[in-house]
């Protein structure tokens, strides 16, 4: 007895068995004594979808192309039985009982022809009670009616139910609205109240399985309101808008009716199909509802047509909306394609050449249109699927191969399309023909034997894909198969498939051959992944709270419950998660019976903004067919000494601010801690321009465009976020930056107050009126500033003014500048040990016009406490979709910062392809001078995991995003994602920091960001400075500002002796210096900081003034 396995194998390999096969060479049908060849599939799966709790399977389902010599298919008798019950008889039942599972059961199959026959071969029935994946069934009334005996009338489930079900399990109902349905996120609810604005209700019952699978059906509730008897209120009317219809040949006329209009017209009465409907022309409108059901149009009304549709109820209540229509007559808006008719298939025979021209109407057999005449054109099959247009009307076809298929392409004269496919066959008389075939082989093979059943084999046609060529028909072609170990590129093999008799378990590469009638031979190769048992895995370990930061777990640190840990099999593609108990242990199984390269990857679920310099993922290789455990443990440090302590972080982003239309802002938080904080609220100040228009969660509108949003209690760890729907206005100037705050409580920071804390907070505040701009420095604290502070005034990118600030509890300084367009920006020094957050920087652009924009970024805005976060975004017409932006940008063209400044970067990205992405991921390569440790990630379009890879590579990984591409949603095609970093203490000047980063949609290739950088330096804000009144004479001081020297340089003229005086904002002399030469150094520790100004003098004349800061 023979038992074979044939493998089938391209994208997706199909199993089917072949048992007690006899091979047939001749016909011979009197006597018939050869048995049928089987031919049976594999693990026949029965999941009782239909809630029978018992099934019929028959012998005749496991067919998989079983034949035989004399009898027909139709005649051949199948005969099933359960291995258990053989006994080497041929059973006399067609057909066994099933019942509801799960289990697996091994089963004979016989096929006996009609002169008795018989041949069987043995194979699986899993039967599936209910898999993961398959959804309960949902049973809605199809007509539930509802007496109401009030204006509001409650719906429940058991009213919309009529027998729902899932065979293995109970099911959790829900009820909603059908405009409020959403299948990402089912209703819960076991009731609706409706009022009696409608008399119907379109509602969803959501029915979810113990897995957590759901399935909804829809239905329509009929209301009967008591109180509608005199009912005096007209029905609601809705008109569809735009409507095309067609008149053409042999049509002279077309009717047009009013409900073909409607577009859900409902009454608070009557019921959607006792509703009347009329239709008139708008122009002829009298008011009263007309008594025509519909219109008729001939070719003489083409053109736009406005129509009034009328709505009525039961009690002779009216209304109606006005609506137009395009009515197309005859060809000239011809929008039909044209009827495309080829040959299936043509032979032709090639006496002389190598090269054969077909032409359109070689293959065309009367394509036609009723509009016009037809144009043809032809082309291959290989073109036509890469979306190559076909404009040719001949293809030259060559003997590189004996078989092709061509597409006839069939268009009007409108531009409409049609087309067929025929096969053709040339016979190219190869007498000498020594040109192999061409073939493709699959990638990988996986195949698991569970059963361990006998004399299973790997065929080599099963393998060979796409395979042609030039002389030999596919169907003669000859297939040969062997292992690598046996391979010989000069000597074909002799077997047509491989025995797994005994084979153990691995990975092995196969040869396919293929060779033609002339003999000529071709190969490619395949890696087969073979398992006879399954591959399983145990891991375990903590996830713990590393306070001593060393991402190692010592006895006194505590695990951490309810943190999410994930144990991904990345052959087969399955994950599986589980949550950390009180104690933060873990432990996850894992058991694959798809035999592949078994590469796990185990991670836990990061809280963003939790430091990630310890490892949240590992991967590592399993053996196939093995049994092993792997123990890892999570570390998770915290920005505060004890991780107990409350604290909270914010952060807000968008992918862009585009002028004049709807955009979406994300705001993200988290509770930092393991502690429980309760009465969790975001207040949002909204840029000026900026106008609130939606919210996914509710607010509180707390005036001055600021809102509040209520997050009430979250648990240890949490992290959430919610959106904001803004429309930046049109009146805002094109480029202007637009400048929101998000301030998250409560805000008490976790360290004790610093002894050198005075108690006064310093806050600043900037705003532009018709008088000017108006920056305002504020003392909030209960404490009086004990001593003078500094600040500056910036003018676009010129230092305008610095002087000091000493300011009382609850006492303000405001700062006025002309209203010249310009960017203006404040800077004070905030008290020295002050822990908490205090806007102590702010900008005001466009006031008065604009004379520059980009400028408010240049800076950065001193919110690196993590209750809050200041987002500054330029509003933009079009921007590149894939790229890096940091913040603050710089100062000049090496956009200059200083050391120690924290930096923000956000990558934006696109889905331009034309098909969704899946997962996406972006790697960014951390440059040397940042330190990973002080890394945290913010806001984002969508939900990530972030992981710091070795190589200080950080990684997001966005998985299930289905990012649609541009061409079918472009506004939701965008992403974007936030992280902050602070330098490495005490980066020299002139360090240059670069970064940009890598975007991989699926498995298509990188897409690679702009480069962002930034030079750390000092004194780098110039003054504004010389005024000269001596031509072609240059003055120079540098640094201006300066802290303990200043050197101070005329060029370009000539001079003996030079003389220089200081003077302060009083106009009081403060210095002055004689010199010899064109320059000298200005040392003098004497000079109290602030503001000043210069006069310098050569031989005597005056050659200019300027200005001066001392630091």
């Amino acid at each position: 007895m023979n038992t074979l396995i044939k493998l089938i194998s391209q994208t997706t390999l199909i199993l089917l068995l072949s048992c007690f096969a006899v091979f047939v060479h001749a016909q011979q049908c009197d006597p018939d004594v050869e048995a049928p060849e089987i031919v049976c599939i594999a693990g026949l799966t029965v999941d009782f979808q239909d809630g029978n709790p018992i099934q019929i399977v028959w012998g005749l389902d496991f067919d998989g192309g079983t034949t035989d010599n004399c009898t027909e298919f139709g005649n051949l008798d199948f005969r099933i039985q359960k291995a258990s019950e053989f006994d080497g008889s041929v059973p006399a039942s067609q057909s066994i009982t099933a019942f509801s599972g799960p289990d697996i059961i091994t089963v004979v199959i016989w096929v006996g022809d009609e002169s008795g026959n018989w041949s069987n071969c043995s194979t699986t029935l899993n039967v599936v009670c209910d898999a993961e994946q398959v959804a309960p069934v949902a049973v809605c009334d199809g007509a539930p009616v509802i007496n109401a005996t009030g204006s509001t009338t409650e719906v429940t489930v058991d009213d919309i139910n009529e027998g729902s079900y899932d065979n293995c399990g109970d099911i959790t109902l829900g009820l909603a609205r059908l405009e409020d349905y959403d299948p990402e996120n089912p209703p819960t609810s076991q009731s609706l109240t409706l009022s009696n604005d409608a008399s119907e209700y379109a509602v969803a019952l959501s029915v979810k399985d113990a897995h957590g699978n759901e399935k909804a059906c829809f239905t329509t509730v009929q209301i009967n309101w008591n109180d509608c008897e005199g009912d005096e209120i007209a029905p609601t009317p809705y008109c569809l808008v735009g409507l095309e219809f067609s008149l053409q040949a042999p049509l002279t006329e077309v009717e047009i009716w009013a409900t073909d209009f409607d577009a859900a017209s409902f009454d608070n009465c009557t019921t959607h199909e006792n509703l009347q409907f009329r239709l008139e022309l708008a122009e002829n409108s009298t008011g009263t509802p007309p008594e025509t059901e519909s219109l008729i149009f001939t070719e003489a009304d083409a053109g736009f047509i406005s129509v009034a549709m009328w709505v009525g109820d039961e009690n002779g209540n009216w209304d109606y909306c006005n609506t137009y229509f395009n009515l197309n007559a005859g060809c000239a808006n011809d929008m039909i394609p044209p009827v495309a008719i080829c040959e299936d298939q043509i032979t032709w025979t090639i006496n002389d050449g190598d090269e054969f021209l077909v032409s359109a109407i070689d293959i065309d057999q009367g394509s036609f249109d009723d509009c016009s005449e037809v144009f043809l054109t032809i082309g291959t099959i290989e073109d036509f699927d890469s979306g190559v247009p076909l404009t040719n009307e001949e293809v030259l076809l060559t003997n590189d191969f004996a078989q092709y298929q061509l597409v006839l392409v069939v268009e009007d004269m409108a531009g409409n399309q049609n087309f067929c496919i025929t096969t053709v066959n040339l016979d190219w008389n190869c007498t000498e023909d020594n040109i192999a075939p061409e073939l493709g082989c699959p990638g990988s093979i996986h195949y698991y034997n569970g059963e361990n059943l006998p004399n299973q084999k790997l065929w080599a046609e099963d393998l060979a894909q796409n395979a042609v060529d030039n002389c030999t028909l596919t169907d003669n072609l000859i297939f040969r198969i062997e292992f690598i170990s046996d391979f010989n590129e000069n000597e074909p093999p002799a077997a047509e498939y491989l025995s797994l008799n005994e084979l153990p378990s691995g990975v092995y590469t196969v040869v396919t051959w293929v060779g033609d009638e002339s003999g000529n031979w071709n190969y490619c190769n395949s890696i087969f992944y073979y398992s006879t048992s399954p591959t399983i895995l145990h891991v375990s370990g903590y996830v713990f709270s590393d306070t001593l930061v060393d991402c190692t777990m010592d006895p006194l640190e505590e695990g951490i419950g309810q943190r999410t840990v994930y144990l991904r099999n990345q052959g087969s593609g399955t994950v599986k998660m589980v949550v950390t108990d009180e104690n933060g242990y873990y432990e996850i199984a894992d058991t694959s019976v798809n035999p592949s390269q078994s590469l796990f990857e185990l991670g836990v679920l990061n809280t963003p903004n939790i430091n990630i310099g310890c490892d949240m993922t590992v991967t590592f290789d399993q053996p196939i067919g093995s049994e092993s455990s792997y123990d890892k443990n999570f570390a998770f440090q915290f920005e505060q000494e004890d991780p107990n302590c409350p604290v909270l972080s914010v952060d807000m982003g968008a992918s862009s601010l585009r002028h004049c239309l709807e955009n979406d802002y994300t705001v993200f938080y988290c509770n930092n801690s393991l502690a429980v904080i309760e009465d969790v609220y975001v207040e949002i100040a909204l840029d000026p321009f900026l106008n609130l228009t939606g919210s996914s969660i509710p607010f509180s509108n707390l005036g001055d465009n600021v809102y509040r949003f209520d997050l009430g209690t979250l648990d240890p760890l949490d992290c959430g976020s919610f959106n904001l729907e803004v429309f930046v206005s049109c009146e805002a100037n094109f480029g202007q930056t637009h400048c929101s705050e998000a301030h998250i409580f409560p805000d008490s920071p976790c360290d004790e107050p610093d002894d050198a804390w005075s108690g006064a907070i310093i806050e600043v505040s900037g705003s532009c009126d018709e008088q000017g701009v108006h920056l305002r420095i504020e003392n909030v604290g209960a404490v009086d500033m004990p001593v003078p502070r500094n600040y500056i005034v910036v003018e676009d990118v010129v230092m305008y003014s610095t002087d000091v600030f000493q300011l009382d509890a609850g006492m303000d300084m405001l700062i006025d500048f002309p209203a010249n367009g310009a960017t203006w920006r404040l800077e004070a020094d905030q008290e020295p040990g002050f822990q908490g957050y205090s806007m102590n920087a702010v900008a005001v652009e466009g006031c008065g016009g604009i004379n520059m924009t980009g400028l408010v970024n240049i800076f950065t805005f001193n919110d690196e406490n993590s209750f809050a976060s200041v987002d500054c975004l330029e509003n933009v017409n079009s921007f590149d979709p894939n790229d890096k932006q940091a913040f603050p940008t710089g100062y000049g063209d090496a956009h200059f910062i200083e050391a120690n400044t924290e930096i923000e970067y956000q990558v934006r990205f696109q889905n331009t392809g034309t098909a969704p992405a899946f997962k996406v991921v972006l790697l960014d390569t951390l440059s040397q001078y940042l330190d990973p440790a002080t890394l945290q990630t913010g806001a984002s379009s969508h939900p990530y995991r972030a992981e710091l890879l070795g190589g200080n590579v950080l990684k997001f990984t966005f998985d299930d995003i289905n990012l649609p591409d541009s061409t079918s949603n472009e506004a939701a095609s965008h992403g974007f994602v936030k992280f902050k970093i602070n330098q490495i203490p005490g980066n020299p000047n002139g360090t240059v920091i670069l970064n940009d980063a890598g975007i991989y949609f699926d498995t298509n290739p990188v897409v690679m960001t702009n480069e962002v950088i930034h030079t750390i330096g000092d004194h780098f804000i110039t003054v504004n400075n010389e005024e000269y009144f001596v031509p072609d004479a240059r003055i120079s001081v540098f640094p201006n500002p300066f802290n303990d020297q200043s050197t101070i340089s005329i060029y370009d003229y000539k001079m003996k002796e030079g003389a220089f005086s200081l003077y302060n904002l009083q106009g009081q002399l403060v210095l002055k210096k004689d010199f010899e030469g064109s320059q000298f150094q200005l040392k003098n520790k004497t000079i109290h900081p602030g503001m000043y100004f210069y006069k310098l003098y050569a031989d005597g004349i005056l050659i200019g003034t300027g200005k001066m800061v001392k630091e």
